[in-house]
């Protein structure tokens, strides 16, 4: 009998990013399989199993603090993860040396300026986050593109003092910013997440959505896209796919099949919008799916 590989998943199951990409890996497992996997429902902070206890043979993580990052390089095993920062790929830190799974910031960016340009706005903001990685670089590429289209973009800066960037403590902070914009405006949110919480200070700050404030976010969240009101418009990425294919690719590194570091990306397939509603034989309801490329 074979020897099973054993794989722990550190993967937010509370986004729907972390689901969809916990999808692809699950439908790798069944065709080229079995798998045994070790996961923790939760946020983005997850616990690395005792691997050499467990007879853990690989790991897909996304590495949220210096524990987890300490961890994981402890365990020894072949390691692909999710998301790294611009911090922790500089040469010469040992995360940089693990294949990672990225979303295309360069496309996402893009979609998003091109979906608020058409909307006839010649006014942009971005609002990312601290604390995510890909969020600065979602910025950059964001405001290059604007600037090729002969745009400037408003950027958010966080509140200077840690307690104020409790969400209870920056909401009005962030409403207050939103506020002195100049209107009609269009809103980047690094994440849905952030659009959920640009919606929620707009509502406090009195602006109308999307007559003053046109706001998209990433990842199509369903369930903090319907939360939202108004509905947030998103885009959807291609995570399903990227689940099979890392993998996939961690199968040939647990085989010694691959041994270079590798980069999946993402793809950024298109934004969704909450204009059109129609039948689905399959969730028997109303939903979302409305695609502008």
């Amino acid at each position: 009998m074979r020897n099973v590989p054993k794989v722990a998943l550190l993967v937010e199951t509370s986004r729907g990013f972390g689901r969809s990409l916990l999808l692809g890996l699950a439908r790798y497992s069944r065709l080229h399989g079995p798998w045994s996997f070790h996961i923790t429902p939760g946020d983005y902070k997850q616990v690395v199993p005792k691997m050499k206890q467990w007879g853990g043979t690989g790991i897909i993580a996304r590495i949220a603090d210096h524990r987890i990052a300490q961890a994981v390089i402890n365990a020894n095993v072949p390691t692909i993860a999710i998301g790294l920062t611009d911090e922790q790929m500089r040469p010469g830190n040992p995360l940089s040396r693990f294949s990672e799974i990225s979303s295309d910031a360069v496309a996402v960016s893009r979609l998003a300026a091109e979906h608020l340009i058409e909307r006839s706005l010649k006014r942009f903001a971005y609002i990312g986050s601290d604390d995510r990685g890909w969020s600065s670089r979602r910025e950059l590429t964001f405001r290059n593109h604007l600037r090729e289209r002969g745009f400037e973009t408003h950027v958010y800066s966080y509140p200077k003092l840690r307690k104020d960037r409790v969400w209870e403590r920056e909401q009005s902070y962030l409403a207050r910013w939103i506020s002195r914009l100049p209107t009609p405006i269009g809103v980047f949110a690094c994440d849905d997440d952030r659009g959920r919480e640009v919606l929620e200070a707009c509502k406090l700050a009195g602006l109308n959505v999307p007559e003053d404030v046109a706001v998209v976010g990433v990842d199509n969240d369903e369930v903090f896209c319907e939360l939202a009101d108004p509905p947030l418009s998103s885009i959807a990425l291609n995570a399903e796919t990227a689940g099979y294919r890392a993998a996939a690719l961690l199968d040939d590194m647990m085989h010694g099949r691959v041994r270079k570091r590798q980069q999946i990306v993402v793809e950024a397939l298109g934004v969704v919008t909450p204009d059109v509603c129609f039948h689905s034989v399959h969730q028997g309801g109303c939903s979302r799916w409305f695609w502008q490329r």
